[in-house]
């Protein structure tokens, strides 16, 4: 039908890495210590990410106004692993412990939904308005732990973990809007 117009949109990425691309850096000269793009990490920082965004936008033509309505979705999850040995490893012996490795894992997904409806008059020589409304939902999850291991990589008991943190999130937002416009 010429007076209806659906776009469809979609994109999917998967991104898998060796490395966390963290370079160390010299406090006082902000070069890096060991060489540019390189580390001198106690354990291995791969990292993966995955993103799929779908959206849709329906237009249509109602002959007394224009009725547009915009969707769209993603699924966003990262996944990766920071060597903390030199922050927390070192600190083991305050513990009773000899210095170790830390690992620093980290889970984050974001699902995000939103959608937008807009109403609006047809271009006119004096009156024209548009309503419409806005809704947005966001539901996150970020899962954290951190490890005390030897160097050998075994667990150091009574200090592994360090940490473990689940910290969900949910976000809404709604919206709703109007204007009218007078050509004097």
């Amino acid at each position: 039908d010429e007076d209806i117009s659906l776009s469809l949109a979609g994109i999917q990425q998967k991104i898998e890495a060796d490395n966390n691309t963290y370079v160390a850096l010299d406090a006082a000269s902000l070069q890096p210590i060991y060489a540019k793009l390189r580390n001198n990490n106690l354990l291995a920082e791969p990292s993966t990410q995955d993103l799929d965004y779908f959206s849709a936008t329906l237009n249509v033509d109602l002959g007394w106004a224009d009725l547009v309505s915009a969707t769209s979705y993603s699924n966003t999850r990262s996944d990766g692993v920071t060597d903390a040995s030199l922050i927390y490893g070192v600190l083991f012996p305050l513990f009773g412990a000899p210095a170790g490795k830390s690992a620093y894992y980290v889970d984050v997904q974001v699902r995000k939904t939103t959608q937008e409806v807009r109403l609006a008059s047809k271009p006119a020589d004096v009156f024209e308005w548009l309503v419409g409304g806005f809704y947005d939902h966001e539901n996150s999850q970020n899962k954290q732990l951190l490890t005390a291991q030897n160097l050998d990589g075994t667990s150091i008991e009574g200090l592994d973990p360090l940490v473990t943190a689940s910290l969900p999130s949910i976000y809404r937002e709604y919206a709703f809007f109007g204007d009218v416009t007078y050509k004097f």
